[in-house]
């Protein structure tokens, strides 16, 4: 900025050291960030090392960094419960990024452009990983036990039930993660679906809220727009028309939403749901799990065999993605309506599914001859 007239140099100063001037009061919220304060409070330091900022202190800064992610390891202060390898990963990140953010050094990194971790670092959040025992995957629910779930929630009396069935409806047709559609603690990018992000239509022509439940009922489809989601993609648009079932149906699902939300603001939560006692509450996580592990046990009556406790809210997602597989629609439609910008969407599709690999052994097994074809460098 030499070249710069001095009336001009301060501000552009300002704009590429947002840090100058403000120092550093601007603290991220979440709960790394809090788990990092308290870590380093207790031995003395300012959260984003302030004082440890030059080259030569580099060890310094990344020793204080490691130390943290070890206290988090052995489950002591300052988080009090073991932390995972993966999450102690994706917590030093989010602590690194906030001080990179605010002009400040990453202390994973001798150098700030540099690509890999410095080695310390790297071979610490290898060997965190490698003490991990396997993880437990959310079982993919079948269909028929995500509609028993929906049903017995239809058939209650309660604003609650009425609410989680239409919910779940919607989290297994559209692929929801179950952020997308309740709401979750911590700042997160994702915007839960609310009332305005719902858009129902008969046909061709849109069918606004304030129309009346008759006109409503008439509705064929519906569209759902995600404000934001945990990859950053804004403003998707999903579309379903109706399944033609009278209990297992995201047009009509969605259609009960719009009118229970009738005077509620625009901005309200599709979760949203009056009491009994007349308090507005939200379904929670922690119900809609509750519901399909009830629906799943219930389901062994029915011959199901599937194990309670490795349900979870993810395992409508997984179904929803499994059954899509299992009716022969393409990679292509499975990624985008799960919004799956790469082959993380695989994961979803789970190996074990006996209906996934049948027939495959008997086709392996059958006599078949194929002549090899030379290659030009071939010779006799």
């Amino acid at each position: 900025m030499e070249a710069c007239p001095d009336t001009h140099r301060d501000y552009l100063g300002r704009l590429l050291h947002p840090t100058e001037g403000q120092g550093h009061q601007q603290r991220p919220g979440g709960k790394a960030w809090r788990l990092w304060t308290m870590f380093t409070s207790r031995v003395g330091q300012d959260p984003w090392l302030s004082g440890i900022q030059t080259p030569q202190q580099h060890l310094e800064r990344q020793g204080l960094l490691l130390a943290f992610a070890r206290a988090l390891r052995l489950g002591i202060e300052p988080a009090a419960q073991v932390f995972s390898g993966s999450t102690i990963e994706r917590t030093i990140r989010e602590i690194c990024l906030a001080m990179v953010r605010q002009g400040f050094q990453d202390p994973r990194k001798q150098h700030p452009s540099q690509e890999r971790l410095d080695k310390p670092v790297a071979d610490m959040m290898v060997q965190a990983r490698r003490a991990d025992p396997a993880p437990v995957q959310q079982v993919a629910l079948p269909s028929s036990i995500v509609r028993l779930a929906v049903q017995k929630g239809r058939e209650g009396d309660e604003a609650m039930s009425h609410a989680t069935s239409d919910l779940i409806t919607l989290a297994f047709f559209f692929l929801l993660r179950v952020g997308e559609y309740t709401e979750s603690a911590g700042d997160r990018l994702t915007v839960p679906l609310r009332l305005q992000d719902i858009t129902l239509w008969q046909g061709n022509r849109s069918i606004p809220h304030s129309a009346n439940d008759a006109e409503i009922a008439l509705a064929t489809g519906v569209t759902l727009k995600l404000a934001n989601q945990k990859n950053g993609i804004k403003d998707a648009v999903m579309y379903h028309d109706s399944s033609g079932d009278p209990v297992f149906d995201p047009v009509g699902a969605a259609c009960r939403i719009v009118c229970r939300l009738r005077g509620h603001p625009r901005s309200s939560g599709i979760g949203t749901y009056v009491d009994s006692e007349g308090l507005t509450k939200r379904v929670s996580p922690a119900l809609i799990r509750e519901v399909l592990k009830g629906a799943t046990a219930a389901s062994t009556l029915l011959g199901e065999n599937i194990n309670p406790r490795l349900v979870g809210t993810h395992s409508l997602r997984s179904g929803g993605a499994m059954r899509l597989k299992l009716a022969g629609f393409d990679e292509i439609t499975i990624k985008k309506l799960g919004r799956w910008s790469s082959d993380t969407y695989l994961v979803y599709i789970q190996s074990q599914i006996a209906n996934l690999n049948e027939g495959i052994a008997r086709q392996m097994a059958l006599p078949v001859s194929f002549r090899m074809i030379a290659s030009p460098n071939h010779t006799r």
